[in-house]
């Protein structure tokens, strides 16, 4: 992580704990955001938009990849 995250504590331990000082309770942002974007997404799907969307990840180009891969794209 780059040193920018300590843990005062045993990292596993901290993540067993996270219901201690996390909320995983459903709210109305929750809420919102699914009938804003899913909702939609599902009604008014079609098959051009499934083309476009995998069009555009996969013309994205080798110099692209290759920044995540490496030269050898494995």
């Amino acid at each position: 992580m780059d040193g920018k995250v300590d843990f005062k504590q045993d990292t596993l331990a901290v993540f067993e704990a996270r219901d201690q000082f996390c909320s995983f309770r459903l709210t109305s942002a929750h809420l919102w955001i699914f009938l804003r974007h899913i909702v939609p997404e599902f009604l008014m799907h079609t098959r051009i938009q499934d083309q476009t969307q995998v069009r555009e990840h996969y013309e994205r180009g080798n110099d692209f990849y290759r920044a995540f891969l490496g030269e050898r794209m494995v």
